[in-house]
């Protein structure tokens, strides 16, 4: 058998773990429709869409006074 290079081998790993997940079928005729409260209460999870101008992201420490004050700020808005 030829020697394989370790991007070769890689790819072929990859290629391999996708068709065996391409063979699963998902059954999705048990699961119920969800209601439109249940929809409404829903939220999206993950990162937030990037806008013209994404923001960035620091670490800050916060006085316990200050981000009750703050989450109390964002309460009423």
């Amino acid at each position: 058998m030829k020697k394989r290079s370790d991007s070769s081998v890689q790819g072929w790993r990859i290629a391999k773990k996708r068709s065996a997940t391409n063979k699963r079928k998902i059954e999705y005729s048990d699961i119920p429709p969800l209601s439109n409260e249940q929809l409404a209460s829903m939220r999206r999870v993950g990162r937030p869409p990037l806008g013209a101008e994404p923001g960035q992201l620091i670490a800050i420490r916060l006085d316990p006074k200050v981000i009750r004050w703050l989450r109390a700020v964002a309460a009423k808005r």
